[in-house]
């Protein structure tokens, strides 16, 4: 009587281990791509809550002698702090001195890059620009921003700003 394995029962075995193993592998991926999508949808949500805070307390960027907002009664000047889209990948941040944008923009302009990969997009589709109004007077207009990897199967992290001036963290969805 023979002791041990024969050369078909170990090619099985090792075949089916090798199955298991490239399963483990791409779910461990895709966990890592869900991962990277998500820790860029908070950091995007840390930055617009800086903005948002900035905004709340009528932070300016520059006082009025070197092109600051001008005072305007009670009011300091600054109407917002404005978050331009440039998708797939860039905004900026901007101060607004006052409600006629097109002629009040200081040019005190940060852009934010999205990480190397990832996209987003912003519904309702067409709008350009989000304003963080200051002193607490909300968000114009409410919109939902989508950050995703363009992959097969994409996953989405969604963020929607609302009128009310909450950042609302939907979180991971599988559509926009």
């Amino acid at each position: 009587m023979q002791k041990g394995f024969t050369l078909i029962e170990l090619v099985v075995v090792a075949g089916i281990i090798i199955l298991v193993s490239a399963g483990g592998i791409a779910g461990f991926r895709s966990y890592e791509g869900r991962q990277k999508i998500i820790q860029e949808g908070r950091n995007i949500k840390s930055m617009l809550r800086q903005v948002q805070t900035s905004a709340q307390a009528g932070i300016q960027p520059k006082p009025l002698a070197i092109g600051g907002c001008q005072k305007k009664g009670d009011n300091y000047g600054l109407y917002s702090k404005r978050v331009t889209f440039f998708p797939p990948t860039r905004f900026t941040i901007q101060s607004v001195c006052d409600d006629d944008p097109s002629s009040s923009v200081l040019d005190d302009s940060t852009s934010y890059d999205l990480s190397s990969g990832m996209q987003y997009s912003v519904t309702p589709g067409g709008v350009l620009f989000v304003d963080f109004r200051a002193l607490s007077q909300g968000i114009f207009p409410e919109v939902t921003l989508c950050i995703y990897k363009p992959s097969a199967t994409p996953v989405y992290y969604k963020l929607t700003l609302k009128q009310s001036g909450e950042i609302e963290d939907v979180g991971e969805s599988s559509s926009c």
